[in-house]
């Protein structure tokens, strides 16, 4: 039992610092000042934000999804930015992840010890992305960023940025409520 948990935890820190790997580019993409950022981290949401960004040429807007994800999605229509940011912007993540460690460990101990187990690779992709939205809206200086899922880690850190930086978020349903 107790190999099969330490198991779990290992397979949790492989699966964030592959997250990482993957995460990461030689340098960051230029990428030019726009109004309006449409982000989707998923094939489901970038269907959905898509036929909006079609839509909507009159605005000066930018398409962005997640490095990690390019792979899964067909993306002829748009030309989006494949969001990663340069490996120097390693370090502040790393330092993030140091200090919040342990604090995080406790939280979810207390909360349901399983959730270390299952998903502390979720609760740790926070980190990188707390870093990685701050220097990718820097870089755009969005007014709006539209989305269409608040759950994942991904858009939850972004729309916490965007608060942040007073960067008015928009939400469109990626999927119908059910009854």
């Amino acid at each position: 039992f107790k190999s099969n948990i330490c198991l779990s935890f290992v397979k949790q820190i492989f699966g964030f610092l592959f997250f990482l790997i993957n995460s990461y580019g030689i340098k960051s993409l230029k990428t030019p000042k726009n109004d309006v950022l449409f982000f989707a981290s998923t094939p489901n949401q970038y269907s959905v934000l898509n036929s909006i960004y079609k839509e909507h040429t009159k605005f000066k807007a930018a398409f962005a999804i997640p490095n990690t994800a390019s792979k899964t999605f067909n993306t002829k229509d748009t030309n989006p930015y494949y969001l990663r940011i340069s490996f120097i912007y390693i370090l502040p993540v790393l330092l993030l992840l140091l200090r919040r460690l342990f604090p995080l460990l406790k939280i979810l101990w207390q909360t349901d010890r399983r959730l270390i187990f299952l998903r502390l690779n979720s609760f740790l992709q926070i980190y990188y992305w707390l870093i990685a939205h701050q220097v990718f809206l820097k870089k755009i200086q969005p007014k709006v960023v539209i989305m269409s899922n608040d759950h994942n880690p991904e858009n939850r850190t972004l729309i916490e940025i965007c608060k942040y930086f007073d960067i008015k978020t928009a939400y469109v349903p990626h999927a119908s409520v059910s009854d």
